[in-house]
Protein backbone atom coordinates (compact mmCIF):
# COMPACT_ATOMS: atom_id res chain seq x y z
CA UNK A 1 0.00 0.00 0.00
CA UNK A 2 3.15 2.54 0.75
CA UNK A 3 3.73 2.51 -3.19
CA UNK A 4 0.53 1.28 -4.60
CA UNK A 5 -1.68 4.48 -4.34
CA UNK A 6 1.30 6.63 -5.22
CA UNK A 7 1.94 4.73 -8.24
CA UNK A 8 -2.08 4.82 -8.80
CA UNK A 9 -1.86 8.44 -8.05
CA UNK A 10 0.94 9.27 -10.70
CA UNK A 11 -1.21 7.17 -13.16
CA UNK A 12 -4.45 8.60 -12.87
CA UNK A 13 -2.14 12.50 -12.82
CA UNK A 14 -0.89 11.61 -16.79
CA UNK A 15 -3.83 10.31 -17.97
CA UNK A 16 -5.58 13.79 -16.71
CA UNK A 17 -2.75 15.43 -18.29
CA UNK A 18 -3.24 13.17 -21.48
CA UNK A 19 -6.89 14.43 -21.55
CA UNK A 20 -6.21 17.69 -20.79
CA UNK A 21 -3.88 17.58 -24.59
CA UNK A 22 -6.80 16.12 -26.05
CA UNK A 23 -9.61 18.60 -25.00
CA UNK A 24 -7.47 20.97 -25.97
CA UNK A 25 -7.05 19.51 -29.66
CA UNK A 26 -10.95 18.93 -29.72
CA UNK A 27 -11.17 22.40 -29.14
CA UNK A 28 -8.88 23.96 -30.89
CA UNK A 29 -9.89 22.22 -34.12
CA UNK A 30 -13.85 23.44 -33.29
CA UNK A 31 -12.71 26.63 -33.37
CA UNK A 32 -10.77 26.38 -36.60
CA UNK A 33 -13.52 24.46 -38.40
CA UNK A 34 -16.30 27.30 -37.22
CA UNK A 35 -13.70 30.16 -38.16
CA UNK A 36 -12.74 29.06 -41.21
CA UNK A 37 -15.30 26.44 -42.86
CA UNK A 38 -18.40 27.90 -40.94
CA UNK A 39 -18.40 24.40 -39.32
CA UNK A 40 -19.54 23.88 -35.46
CA UNK A 41 -19.18 20.22 -33.98
CA UNK A 42 -20.41 21.05 -30.79
CA UNK A 43 -18.38 18.60 -28.40
CA UNK A 44 -15.69 21.05 -27.21
CA UNK A 45 -17.62 23.05 -24.57
CA UNK A 46 -19.29 19.84 -23.75
CA UNK A 47 -16.26 17.53 -23.43
CA UNK A 48 -13.89 20.68 -21.80
CA UNK A 49 -16.26 20.51 -18.79
CA UNK A 50 -16.51 17.26 -18.05
CA UNK A 51 -12.61 16.90 -18.48
CA UNK A 52 -11.81 19.64 -15.98
CA UNK A 53 -13.87 17.95 -13.49
CA UNK A 54 -12.53 14.64 -13.63
CA UNK A 55 -8.53 16.66 -14.12
CA UNK A 56 -9.25 18.68 -10.25
CA UNK A 57 -10.37 15.46 -8.82
CA UNK A 58 -7.93 12.81 -10.85
CA UNK A 59 -4.93 15.39 -9.92
CA UNK A 60 -5.67 15.97 -6.11
CA UNK A 61 -4.64 13.03 -5.11
CA UNK A 62 -1.26 12.79 -6.83
CA UNK A 63 -0.66 16.58 -5.71
CA UNK A 64 -1.20 15.46 -2.29
CA UNK A 65 1.59 12.79 -2.20
CA UNK A 66 3.95 15.51 -4.05
CA UNK A 67 3.17 17.74 -1.29
CA UNK A 68 1.83 20.24 -3.77
CA UNK A 69 -1.56 21.52 -2.28
CA UNK A 70 -1.26 25.24 -1.10
CA UNK A 71 -0.36 25.94 2.50
CA UNK A 72 -0.23 29.08 4.20
CA UNK A 73 2.38 28.05 6.73
CA UNK A 74 4.10 31.20 7.63
CA UNK A 75 2.50 30.94 11.67
CA UNK A 76 3.96 27.21 11.61
CA UNK A 77 7.01 27.90 10.53
CA UNK A 78 7.81 29.24 13.86
CA UNK A 79 6.35 26.19 15.61
CA UNK A 80 8.74 23.73 17.84
CA UNK A 81 8.87 20.55 15.36
CA UNK A 82 6.60 18.62 17.22
CA UNK A 83 4.10 21.74 16.90
CA UNK A 84 4.49 22.07 13.06
CA UNK A 85 3.93 17.58 12.93
CA UNK A 86 0.33 18.50 15.05
CA UNK A 87 -0.49 21.26 12.75
CA UNK A 88 0.23 19.32 9.68
CA UNK A 89 -1.36 16.73 11.24
CA UNK A 90 -4.17 18.91 11.39
CA UNK A 91 -4.35 20.04 8.01
CA UNK A 92 -4.33 16.95 6.73
CA UNK A 93 -7.62 15.88 8.66
CA UNK A 94 -9.12 18.81 7.38
CA UNK A 95 -8.41 17.30 3.77
CA UNK A 96 -9.47 14.21 4.89
CA UNK A 97 -13.20 15.40 6.09
CA UNK A 98 -13.15 17.70 2.49
CA UNK A 99 -12.43 14.86 0.23
CA UNK A 100 -14.52 12.38 2.12
CA UNK A 101 -17.62 15.11 2.43
CA UNK A 102 -16.76 15.48 -1.56
CA UNK A 103 -16.79 12.01 -2.22
CA UNK A 104 -20.01 11.33 -0.79
CA UNK A 105 -22.02 14.23 -2.47
CA UNK A 106 -20.47 13.71 -5.65
CA UNK A 107 -21.66 9.59 -5.09
CA UNK A 108 -24.75 10.70 -4.59
CA UNK A 109 -24.89 13.07 -7.63
CA UNK A 110 -23.26 10.01 -9.58
CA UNK A 111 -25.77 7.19 -8.34
CA UNK A 112 -28.92 9.39 -9.29
CA UNK A 113 -27.98 10.02 -13.01
CA UNK A 114 -27.70 6.49 -12.95
CA UNK A 115 -30.52 5.89 -11.54
CA UNK A 116 -33.11 7.90 -13.31
CA UNK A 117 -30.51 7.36 -16.66
CA UNK A 118 -29.36 10.86 -16.95
CA UNK A 119 -28.51 11.90 -20.50
CA UNK A 120 -26.29 15.26 -21.52
CA UNK A 121 -28.88 17.73 -23.31
CA UNK A 122 -26.65 17.93 -26.40
CA UNK A 123 -25.73 16.86 -29.90
CA UNK A 124 -23.82 14.00 -28.03
CA UNK A 125 -26.33 12.86 -25.27
CA UNK A 126 -23.60 11.54 -22.91
CA UNK A 127 -25.09 9.38 -20.18
CA UNK A 128 -24.05 11.68 -17.23
CA UNK A 129 -22.99 8.86 -15.22
CA UNK A 130 -19.83 8.31 -17.04
CA UNK A 131 -17.94 11.30 -16.52
CA UNK A 132 -19.76 11.69 -13.45
CA UNK A 133 -18.41 7.76 -12.22
CA UNK A 134 -14.62 9.13 -13.17
CA UNK A 135 -15.01 12.40 -11.06
CA UNK A 136 -16.25 9.95 -8.76
CA UNK A 137 -13.50 7.53 -8.90
CA UNK A 138 -10.73 10.63 -8.48
CA UNK A 139 -12.32 12.03 -5.07
CA UNK A 140 -12.47 8.28 -3.67
CA UNK A 141 -8.46 8.01 -4.95
CA UNK A 142 -8.41 11.09 -2.92
CA UNK A 143 -10.13 10.44 0.32
CA UNK A 144 -7.94 7.22 0.37
CA UNK A 145 -5.01 8.95 0.04
CA UNK A 146 -5.96 11.35 2.85
CA UNK A 147 -7.04 8.90 5.01
CA UNK A 148 -3.39 6.73 4.39
CA UNK A 149 -1.20 9.66 4.82
CA UNK A 150 -3.44 10.75 8.01
CA UNK A 151 -2.41 6.79 9.73
CA UNK A 152 0.92 7.07 8.55
CA UNK A 153 1.52 10.37 9.92
CA UNK A 154 -0.11 9.64 13.20
CA UNK A 155 2.13 6.74 13.62
CA UNK A 156 5.04 8.66 12.87
CA UNK A 157 4.23 11.35 15.47
CA UNK A 158 3.71 9.27 18.14
CA UNK A 159 6.80 7.42 17.23
CA UNK A 160 8.42 10.69 17.45
CA UNK A 161 10.04 10.24 14.12
CA UNK A 162 8.94 14.42 13.46
CA UNK A 163 11.66 14.14 10.50
CA UNK A 164 10.21 11.83 8.71
CA UNK A 165 6.47 12.48 9.02
CA UNK A 166 7.58 16.32 7.51
CA UNK A 167 8.56 14.55 4.55
CA UNK A 168 5.58 12.45 4.24
CA UNK A 169 2.95 14.93 5.22
CA UNK A 170 4.89 18.22 6.03
CA UNK A 171 4.18 21.22 3.75
CA UNK A 172 8.40 21.41 1.86
CA UNK A 173 10.81 24.31 2.96
CA UNK A 174 12.57 26.35 0.51
CA UNK A 175 15.92 24.48 1.54
CA UNK A 176 14.16 20.86 0.31
CA UNK A 177 12.36 22.33 -2.42
CA UNK A 178 16.01 23.72 -3.83
CA UNK A 179 17.78 20.84 -2.55
CA UNK A 180 15.07 18.13 -4.65
CA UNK A 181 15.19 20.94 -7.68
CA UNK A 182 19.20 20.76 -7.58
CA UNK A 183 19.40 16.99 -7.01
CA UNK A 184 16.85 16.43 -10.94
CA UNK A 185 19.50 18.84 -12.91
CA UNK A 186 22.10 17.30 -14.24
CA UNK A 187 25.05 19.64 -14.96
CA UNK A 188 26.33 19.87 -18.44
CA UNK A 189 29.54 18.65 -18.37
CA UNK A 190 28.20 15.19 -17.34
CA UNK A 191 25.78 15.75 -19.94
CA UNK A 192 28.56 15.85 -22.49
CA UNK A 193 30.80 13.21 -21.60
CA UNK A 194 27.99 10.55 -22.28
Amino acid sequence: MVNFLPRVARAMAVAAGVSLIVVAIVVSLEVILRKVFMISLNVGSEMSSYVLAIVASWGAAFALFERAHVRIDALTRRFSRRGAAYADLVALLGMALFSLAMSWFAYGTFAESLRMKSRSMTPLAIPLWIPQGLWVLGLLVFSFSCLFLLARGIRLVLANRLDEAALLIGSPTAETEALTELSQVTPLAEDNTK
